[in-house]
């Protein structure tokens, strides 16, 4: 009799979850610890911005049920074949192997309370690559492997306030196939002398990079915040490509990380390249880039290392967005009253009402959140990437009043040819990014 009830009970239970999913009583999202299929987006060589790979096939498998909301077109596998060969961004190779790969994941979340989330993640294999010696740059073996897919076990970060969990800059390492080779990996291709992999920023950057550090030589890309717009809100046409994105490494073990700053290295890199460029006159600008997809809290012993000189800092979040400080901003600034600048976003949010966006009748938007509480001690831009596609048109900023539920303008800006476009950021908060074809007339 008591396992009749007991039967009896889960079915019971199984008909009311049916029923509540039939009259909307909760979300119609997928329960899984089985795979949730990811979106797939690649950027392949001769391209600036990604595209999407319907044919490629990709999945995560939670070690723990979730419920998975929709997918944004920021979110999923993203796939960088390109940028990850150049050495001067990544580092070589390994010894042993043929390429490395850069693979971002975002996966939206609902009522997920955790700090982060575990799992299998499956990539698709590059076509004449060998899955069974696959590797994370520094990190596992791959797991498993098919004739079309390879997969590792990895953790994402699950930010409870935005309802993602994410992974940034994951590389991975192949070996070209090898016909009739023995494909049972050896010992020595789960591991590597080291244990750091380079991460970050999926957004493709320029070619004139610097080889050094995580730095750039090259025109000063971020403004002062008036050169971002004119008195009558029309946008200034200059280049407002962030600063080259040189991944910063960490120490982390690629499959359980969070990208992480160390500060004092972070400081010990800005001062040398302060004093380099105080050495040679031939440097006019330098753009230095940092990663890290945590709060990015910069010390104020960074900030005045940089003061009044022509060094600008980007901290890159991933999907295209960045926040930059300028050292000749900061010529005139009192930082004796700051302890840190709280310079981080996030980029896979939805937190104005659809209503407000669709009222814009924008072409293309996406939505950035500055963490920041209130304003901003220091003059700071943000770079959002909005892609090539839309070159030429134009960008606006909208920050959204939470309290009277309506957003504000705050300026407008030509895209550039590589799909970025910049703004000056005055605090914190929820903004939206549009884009139109024409140059819009509003007041700021």
């Amino acid at each position: 009799m008591k396992t009749k009830k007991s039967k009896r009970k889960l079915r019971l239970g199984a008909l009311l979850l049916s029923l509540c999913l039939i009259m909307g009583l909760m979300p119609a999202t997928v329960f899984a610890a089985d795979a949730i299929t990811l979106p797939v987006r690649t950027l392949e060589e001769g391209e600036m911005d990604y595209s999407a790979a319907p044919e490629l096939t990709a999945a995560f498998i939670p070690d723990v049920a979730v419920s998975v909301g929709e997918f944004s077109e920021f979110q999923g596998l993203a796939i960088d074949y390109v940028n990850p060969m150049n050495p001067e961004w990544y580092g070589p190779v390994s010894e042993g192997y043929d390429i490395q790969v850069e693979y971002t994941v975002g996966i939206p979340l609902e009522g997920y309370s955790e700090s982060s989330l575990s799992g299998t993640l499956t990539v698709p294999l590059p076509e004449g690559y060998d899955g069974s010696s696959a590797r994370i740059k520094g990190g596992a073996a791959a797991s498993s492997y098919t004739a079309a897919t390879v997969s590792f076990p990895i953790t994402l970060e699950a930010e409870m306030d935005y309802g993602t969990a994410s992974m940034f800059g994951l590389l991975i390492e192949y070996k070209a196939a090898q016909a009739g080779s023995d494909t049972t990996p050896t010992p020595d291709d789960s591991e590597t002398e080291g244990d750091s992999t380079d991460s970050g920023d999926t957004t493709p950057t320029p070619d004139d990079s610097e080889t050094e550090g995580d730095s750039t030589d090259s025109g000063d890309t971020t403004p002062a915040p008036d050169d971002n717009e004119t008195e009558d809100g029309s946008p200034d046409s200059g280049d407002a490509t962030p600063a080259p994105d040189n991944r910063e490494e960490t120490n982390a073990s690629p499959a359980n990380r969070e990208v992480v700053l160390d500060w004092n290295s972070v400081q010990n890199e800005v001062q040398t390249k302060v004093a380099e460029v105080a050495a040679n006159s031939s440097i006019e600008n330098v753009n230095m880039n940092f990663v890290s997809n945590v709060d990015t809290q910069v010390p104020v012993q960074v900030l005045n290392s940089i003061q009044g000189k022509s060094v600008t800092l980007a901290f890159h979040s991933g999907n295209g967005v960045a926040l930059s400080v300028s050292g000749e901003n900061l010529k005139n600034v009192d930082l004796s009253q700051i302890q840190t600048l709280d310079l981080t976003t996030a980029s896979d949010v939805n937190k104005i009402p659809d209503s407000l966006v669709a009222s814009k009748n924008a072409v293309a938007s996406r939505q950035v959140s500055a963490k920041a509480a209130g304003e901003y001690s220091v003059d700071v831009n943000l770079h959002v990437g909005m892609g090539s596609e839309n070159a030429g048109k134009y960008a606006h900023l909208y920050r959204y009043d939470e309290t009277a539920k309506a957003l504000e303008y705050c300026g407008s800006f030509q895209i550039v040819k590589n799909g970025q476009a910049m703004f000056a950021l005055d605090r914190g908060g929820e903004y939206l990014v549009t884009v139109t074809a024409d140059m819009i007339s509003e007041n700021v």
